[in-house]
């Protein structure tokens, strides 16, 4: 019997509480927001990038859950030590962004990212050493981070994210060619969107 009025005053207090969290927050009150987004990195090879994600806020406030699609081209020509192909993708991603630092009325926050997702590759087909022709297959990437969120209105603001990506295709070479392996690549990424 007293775990169940420990529990319901528990319940109640928290309950209270998510209630004064929501009172105070005047920031970010709606559920499903739009994220426009342009993106400067480099590692494996240099990059530009443009991005659209759909998030929904989940009922606790400090958790959006939602999808996206990219688009990264490298921006450098591959000649330099160590070349590299002309790489472009497109990666569909799953995103999911939790607030752990934010200023009482929600208009500056601080957020942990995780995406991952399918990518498909759009990459023109190369030459080895030998001359044999091979082409990217599509295949997969994540991309954790830390982002950090300014409202410039209620509802709508900037956001910067600041992180790694890292994404696999298969390679496989052309007839009469049997051959096939795996590329991965490493990149910075920084992300800059407007939210509404």
């Amino acid at each position: 019997m007293s775990f169940l009025v420990v529990t319901f005053c528990f319940s109640a207090l928290e309950a209270q509480t998510e209630v004064n969290d929501q009172t105070l927050r005047s920031y970010n009150t709606k559920k499903n927001y739009v994220f426009f987004s342009g993106s400067l990195g480099g590692g494996d090879y240099p990059f530009a990038g443009l991005g659209l994600n759909l998030g929904h806020q989940l009922s606790n406030g400090k958790t959006m859950i939602g999808a996206g699609a990219h688009y990264i081209g490298n921006t450098g020509d591959g000649s330099g030590i160590g070349g590299f192909d002309p790489i472009q993708v497109f990666p569909l991603m799953v995103d999911l962004r939790h607030t752990f630092t934010e200023s009482p009325d929600g208009r500056f926050s601080t957020l942990l990212i995780l995406d991952g997702g399918y990518v498909v590759s759009i990459t023109e087909n190369g030459d080895d050493d030998a001359g044999n022709e091979y082409e990217y297959l599509n295949g997969w990437a994540i991309n954790p981070g830390i982002g950090f969120r300014f409202n410039i209105f209620k509802n709508m603001g900037l956001m910067i994210d600041i992180t790694w990506l890292h994404h696999s295709s298969p390679r496989v070479w052309l007839a009469p060619v049997e051959k096939k392996d795996h590329e991965h690549w490493d990149l910075g990424l920084v992300r800059g969107s407007v939210f509404f």
